[in-house]
């Protein structure tokens, strides 16, 4: 990281994003008027589905990975959930 931008280890090329994904959420939430269920599914379905993974992943439905992320009313990371198990934060 470097200035707030993830760069390669010699510093030659960006590498990725520095923030986390709830970060992500909390910005797209605030700039756009998209209600957060649809920013939820945008950060979760909708990857899971390009990635040809949504029959396991992206949702909460029954036979799927219980994987879960519990955030509060200010879009903050509460609890996480893999495989149904709660991990310590």
């Amino acid at each position: 990281k470097k200035d707030d931008v993830g760069m390669l280890p010699d510093l030659t090329a960006l590498a990725s994003s520095v923030q986390g994904m709830d970060h992500m959420i909390r910005t797209f939430a605030q700039l756009t008027s998209r209600p957060l269920w649809e920013v939820i599914r945008m950060a979760s379905l909708t990857p899971a589905h390009i990635a040809g993974r949504d029959h396991e992943l992206g949702s909460l439905e029954k036979g799927k990975r219980a994987d879960v992320v519990v955030l509060d009313r200010d879009l903050a990371v509460r609890r996480v959930f893999i495989d149904g198990t709660e991990l310590p934060l």
